[in-house]
């Protein structure tokens, strides 16, 4: 015996029987729509289209060399600067002593170490911070000076005393003075308190692009990641084949302002999926008014297994 199924959202009808042509529990022409929303209120709404089919995935490089980066990755400026949204919004909402965010410079004096001595003297400088401050959150990103010195930008939205901050860089790079028989002077690192994070940081990761630094050019500390992980992370599923059509009558009707993005231009050739997108500064009602769209709809749960779910009125758009 037959029985019909309704959206909630729409006047669609299906009907599932027992003919057991496939598992699905959905309709074949629907696409996904995948929405995270994080804790400072912006969103970000990204939906795929396959190029081609039949391709074998490809395999990942095997790395015979040491890893030497020449440049930050779109992402990755991507990710540093959301990070720094999120240290923003955390000190602007009170969960921080301090009411804005540090950016701290460690250079060194006339002699200095190679990239790899550099980093454990960075290493060294976080733990002593993290043993002085309890959940030390922070970023870093190094540059190359011309002379080929490294130096490190570290943000955070920790309060920590510049004098804990002068006495352990200066300390750490006494002892490698010390070790190599040079004359050392003070050393003072830059501490500087920023309003908007994110800005500030624009100019260190786009203006140091051509030069090799040995190693991972950043760095992002894990209850940083934390922070910066979605508060809500949701599949939506539509009735459209055109997910953008969808997005836009909601982002029109609550008046949102959006930024398109794709991977179309950064993708590798071997890639059979572009990625499409919206990122929202302000998601406020996007959520709510995106699920009571006609063409969304909630998820089926059909317990019985082997059902085949069709379209009485399809809606192909």
């Amino acid at each position: 015996m037959n029985k019909k199924f309704h959206s909630k959202n729409s006047k669609e009808e299906w009907v599932y029987t027992d003919n057991k042509v496939g598992l699905s529990n959905v309709p074949n022409l629907t696409a996904d729509i995948n929405y995270k929303q994080y804790i400072n209120g912006e969103a970000l709404v990204t939906f795929k289209f396959p190029d081609y089919e039949g391709k074998p995935k490809p395999t990942p490089p095997i790395r015979k060399e040491r890893l030497e980066r020449t440049s930050l990755t779109d992402s990755a400026k991507s990710k540093i600067k959301r990070v720094c949204r999120m240290f923003d919004h955390y000190v602007k909402s009170g969960m921080s002593r301090s009411k804005k965010c540090s950016m701290i410079t460690l250079s060194y004096p006339m002699h200095y170490p190679d990239d790899r001595f550099s980093k454990i003297h960075l290493d060294h400088f976080l733990k002593r911070m993290n043993r002085h401050t309890s959940n030390f959150m922070y970023l870093w990103v190094a540059e190359k000076q011309k002379r080929g010195a490294i130096h490190f930008h570290i943000v955070t939205p920790n309060y920590i005393p510049k004098e804990i901050i002068n006495k352990a860089w200066s300390e750490i790079v006494r002892k490698w003075y010390q070790k190599n028989n040079y004359e050392f002077k003070q050393v003072l690192p830059n501490v500087l308190s920023v309003k908007n994070a994110s800005k500030y940081v624009t100019k260190y990761i786009t203006k140091d692009e051509n030069n090799s630094i040995e190693g991972n050019r950043y760095n992002i500390s894990k209850l940083a990641q934390e922070l910066s992980k979605p508060v809500i992370a949701e599949l939506i599923h539509t009735s459209s084949r055109n997910p953008s059509e969808v997005l836009n009558e909601v982002f029109f009707n609550l008046k949102t302002g959006v930024i398109e993005i794709d991977n179309s231009d950064t993708k590798k050739e071997n890639d059979p999926i572009t990625i499409f997108g919206y990122w929202i500064p302000n998601a406020k009602d996007v959520l709510h008014d995106l699920k009571l769209h006609p063409k969304v709809y909630e998820e089926m749960k059909i317990k019985k297994i082997g059902v085949q779910l069709s379209f009485l009125k399809p809606t192909l758009y």
